[in-house]
C-alpha cells in the first residue's frame, strides 16, 4: 500500500529538519515537492533567489507534519541542482 509506506516515512520526518528533494509540480505558486525519504512535501515558499522549476533537486526545512493530508509542510532554502 502506497499511502502506508508515505505514512511511516512521514514519522521519520522532524519539525526543523532538512531534506533533500525533487519538485514534483508547481501550482498557484505552491511546489509540491517529493523528499528522498519517501515523503511528500509542500513549499509555500523559496529563498532562493533563482526560480525554481520542476525536476529541480532542492533542499527543504520542514516546518509543520500535516498528518491528516499525510504531507510535510515546509520551505525550499536553496535550489541544490535545477534541471534545465
Amino acid at each position: 500500500m502506497e499511502g502506508n509506506t508515505s505514512k511511516e516515512n512521514l514519522k521519520s520526518c522532524r519539525v526543523q529538519g532538512k531534506y533533500a528533494g525533487t519538485v514534483e509540480d508547481i501550482h498557484k505558486g505552491t511546489v509540491f515537492v517529493r523528499l528522498e525519504l519517501g515523503v511528500n512535501a509542500i513549499a509555500h515558499s523559496c529563498y532562493d533567489s533563482r526560480t525554481v522549476g520542476k525536476k529541480d533537486k532542492v533542499s527543504f526545512v520542514v516546518t509543520h507534519i500535516d498528518e491528516e493530508r499525510n504531507v510535510a509542510v515546509g520551505i525550499i532554502t536553496r535550489i541544490i541542482k535545477q534541471s534545465i
